[in-house]
């Protein structure tokens, strides 16, 4: 397959979990919001936050993460 110039490719995807009343502070790093569930076919089983200097930011490229425990839990903040 050969590919030039610019492609546009509509994936389709089904939300499970929104984030609601988002707030994140740069000079402390921390982060608070809402997790809102709009598909009931799926729990939360835990939610991470992930803090790096490059754009791509998972478990093994980051310089700081924390994770939580979300079974039945709806209201997340990461100090």
């Amino acid at each position: 397959m050969a590919l030039r110039g610019t492609q546009k490719l509509d994936v389709p995807v089904t939300p499970y979990f929104v984030f609601r009343n988002d707030t994140y502070s740069k000079a402390e790093v921390s982060a608070t919001f809402n997790l809102q569930q709009v598909n009931a076919t799926r729990t939360t089983e835990r939610v991470n936050l992930y803090v790096g200097t490059t754009i791509i930011l998972d478990p093994k490229n980051n310089i700081s993460n924390v994770q939580h425990s979300a079974v039945g839990c709806r209201n997340y903040g990461f100090f």
